[in-house]
């Protein structure tokens, strides 16, 4: 991964050719404890990269602003912005792969388009805590604890 894609926006052509990116829903960064912590240091221990969606960004930000929790909010824009950090649109093309996943499985919106991103912006994993999730197919999901 290049120093200039840490921390900040980039799109699909921008993408270090070599990257094990773990693409992170956004309900395992709101529930951050325990398994997920521990994970989520072993994978970065590793040398994984995290790919977050602009979609999980959002998702995340909402409880602490609408909490007024100025501290959970400074911590989830910290993890946004750490080196080994990267953050992916919510392009057309995410949307299309989007459509098609949901046509062939039951998932549900949102969830479709967490996949696609990861699909998308070539993540080699998939951490999220939703069981029904494991059984899509077009890259490896791990279920945390």
């Amino acid at each position: 991964m290049t120093k200039k894609n840490v921390g900040r926006q980039i799109n699909s052509r921008q993408m270090p050719k070599v990257q094990r990116a773990v693409g992170v829903r956004g309900t395992v960064m709101k529930n951050v404890g325990g398994a997920a912590t521990a994970c989520l240091a072993k994978l970065r221990a590793a040398g994984d990269s995290f790919m977050i969606s602009d979609l999980v960004r959002m998702e995340c930000l909402v409880d602490p602003l609408r909490s007024g929790n100025a501290t959970l909010e400074a911590q989830f824009r910290a993890f946004f912005t750490a080196t080994g950090t990267l953050i992916v649109p919510i392009s057309a093309a995410v949307c299309d792969l989007a459509a098609r996943i949901r046509a062939t499985t039951n998932f549900r919106p949102m969830d479709t388009l967490h996949l696609a991103a990861a699909v998308t912006h070539r993540a080699h994993r998939f951490l999220t805590n939703d069981t029904r999730l494991n059984t899509f197919t077009g890259l490896t999901v791990e279920v945390l604890p």
